[in-house]
């Protein structure tokens, strides 16, 4: 049976181009304090409100930036070991149809879950996550996949109970 593939996790070095979108809100931030003390009117309450702003937005985008940073070793620690499992082809696979197909609104996020062969799979495109995370509201392949009545090939990593899809292939419809 030849399968033809749909996603293919490729692991990646931690992305510091994040920090950019908050470090433009540190920028924008000090931008309207220093605009706001050079041009307006000392202390009048317009001011005053716009000065916090500006000053919260710079604390807030300043505190998400260190976080980020904090947590930079332990996210390269994590694909570091990804990248061996794989290499080492230290991941399971799993053929069949997909069953149970469930696609949940949960405090208003989209889940969606399925099975193969009592595998099963669950994921979301509102939480970041390693592996495939393409849920059928937004245009992904399980729905349609399970519609057509064809069979799938899934390559994963368990993970603190959880099964993250690296690879899924898609048997190729005769014609």
């Amino acid at each position: 049976m030849e399968y033809n593939t749909i996603y293919e996790y490729i692991p990646e070095a931690t992305n510091l181009l994040q920090v950019i979108p908050l470090l433009v809100f540190v920028f924008l931030g000090f931008g309207l304090v220093f605009y706001l003390k050079k041009y307006m009117k000392p202390y009048s309450f317009p001011r005053q409100i716009l000065m916090f702003f500006g000053y919260l937005m710079v604390i807030i985008a300043s505190i998400m930036i260190v976080v980020m940073l904090i947590r930079i070793p332990e996210i390269n620690s994590q694909e570091r070991q990804l990248k061996s499992e794989i290499r080492q082809k230290n991941y399971k696979v799993v053929e069949g149809k997909i069953e149970r197909f469930s696609n949940y609104d949960e405090s208003g996020h989209i889940f969606e879950s399925f099975t193969v062969n009592d595998v099963k799979f669950e994921y979301s495109d509102y939480i970041l996550g390693k592996g495939f995370n393409h849920t059928s509201g937004n245009n992904g392949p399980i729905l349609k996949i399970q519609n057509e009545d064809r069979k799938v090939r899934i390559s994963y990593i368990s993970k603190d109970n959880e099964n993250f899809i690296l690879k899924l292939e898609v048997e190729r419809k005769e014609e």
